[in-house]
C-alpha cells in the first residue's frame, strides 16, 4: 500500500510550491510601485606617488539608498533613487606610518530603472542610475551606476534584496571606481 501513496505525493508537490512560485510574479506588473532601501559597504586600498613621499590609501564607503519606484511595463520600472554616502579615507606612506584621515559625506540623488526576471519566490533584477553628487550644497559631479541582484520575497508584497553595485563617478578632476555589495528590504504596493 505505499506504493500508490509516492505517486500522490509527487502530484501534490506541484500544488504546494504554486502559491510560492506566484510570489514573485503579481508584483513585477505595470502600475505596481515599490519602496526600500539597502545598506551597501566597499573597502578598497589604492597605492599612489608622489614627488616627496610613496604610500597607499585605504578606503571604506558606506551608503544608504532610499527608492521608490514605479512599474511602467511588466518587469520594468523607473524610478527616484537618494544615495547617503559616507566615505573615510587614511592615508599612509609604504613604511605603514600613518599621514592622515579624511572623512566625507556626500548625497546624491537621481533617475533609475530596472528590469525584472522572476523566478520561483526571487526576482533577478539588472538596473541603472544616472546621479548627480552633492557636497556642502555644491554640484560636484556625476554618478553611473550599474548593479544586480534579487529580491527574495518573503511574503506577498516583502521582500529581502540583495545587491551587488558598480559605481562609476566623475568628478572635476578625476574619476572614482566602486563595486559595492549591498543587503535591504524592499515593500511591493
Amino acid at each position: 500500500m505505499a506504493t500508490p501513496m509516492k505517486p500522490t505525493i509527487i502530484l501534490l508537490i506541484p500544488i504546494f510550491f504554486a502559491p510560492i512560485t506566484s510570489l514573485s510574479q503579481d508584483q513585477l506588473t505595470m502600475g505596481v510601485f515599490s519602496v526600500g532601501g539597502s545598506l551597501s559597504y566597499s573597502s578598497s586600498k589604492a597605492t599612489y606617488t608622489g614627488m616627496f613621499n610613496d604610500g597607499y590609501t585605504k578606503t571604506q564607503l558606506s551608503t544608504l539608498q532610499p527608492s521608490i519606484y514605479y512599474f511602467v511595463l511588466d518587469r520594468l520600472q523607473i524610478g527616484l533613487s537618494w544615495y547617503y554616502m559616507f566615505d573615510q579615507s587614511r592615508y599612509y606612506l609604504n613604511s605603514g606610518e600613518e599621514r592622515g584621515a579624511v572623512m566625507t559625506k556626500r548625497v546624491a540623488y537621481g533617475l533609475g530603472t530596472r528590469y525584472y526576471w522572476p523566478i520561483a519566490e526571487h526576482a533577478v533584477f539588472v538596473g541603472a542610475a544616472f546621479q548627480y553628487r552633492r557636497v556642502l550644497d555644491e554640484f560636484i559631479g556625476r554618478d553611473y551606476l550599474g548593479e544586480i541582484g534579487s529580491d527574495i520575497f518573503l511574503s506577498h508584497s516583502v521582500a529581502v534584496e540583495v545587491t551587488l553595485q558598480y559605481d562609476k563617478s566623475n568628478w572635476d578632476t578625476e574619476q572614482d571606481i566602486d563595486l559595492l555589495a549591498g543587503l535591504g528590504l524592499r515593500y511591493f504596493f
